[in-house]
């Protein structure tokens, strides 16, 4: 992936002379914005695990709390792969890798590329985040709370 976008890399810090309708050219600066993959491959992405929100730093167990969860960051995120990378192994160190929940996919395709900020890039997953995390773990949870399983299987 690093190699596909770096055109890209180059093209959103320089500009590239575009055509335009007009006539005239256009200097544009092209980046990414959306980032459409299913929840794995987000997380991949990401660099986080796979329990884990690929957005935010939320705790799997308190992911309903509705807290305001602080988001994740690209500068942090780099930075505390670079460390890893680089085999830090001081024991405050490796509590807060695995606390921020990171994977170690390293480098990222998108620690390079002008402003784009890939926590905010994701579009949702229809199947893992929608379906199966609103609809099946809690909708129908709380209708079986409910009604009870007998009245939900009829």
């Amino acid at each position: 992936m690093l190699i596909l976008l770096e055109s890209m890399e180059e093209a959103g810090k320089t500009g590239v002379l575009t055509a335009c309708a007009n006539g005239y050219g256009c200097h544009v600066f092209p980046i990414l914005v959306t980032y459409v993959a299913d929840y794995p491959e987000q997380c991949l992405v990401a660099c986080c695990m796979e329990n884990r929100c690929p957005v935010c730093k939320v705790e799997p167990k308190k992911r309903e709390d509705h807290e305001e969860n602080l988001k994740r960051t690209e500068n942090k995120t780099v930075s505390m792969l670079k460390e890893f990378v680089q085999g830090n192994t001081d024991k405050e160190f490796k509590e807060a890798f695995t606390a921020a929940g990171i994977q170690p996919v390293s480098p990222p395709f998108w620690h390079s590329l002008p402003h784009t900020n890939i926590f905010q890039s994701f579009t949702p997953d229809l199947l893992h985040q929608l379906h199966k995390n609103i609809f099946k773990d809690h909708l129908v949870k709380w209708c079986t709370e409910i009604l009870g399983e007998d009245e939900v299987d009829q």
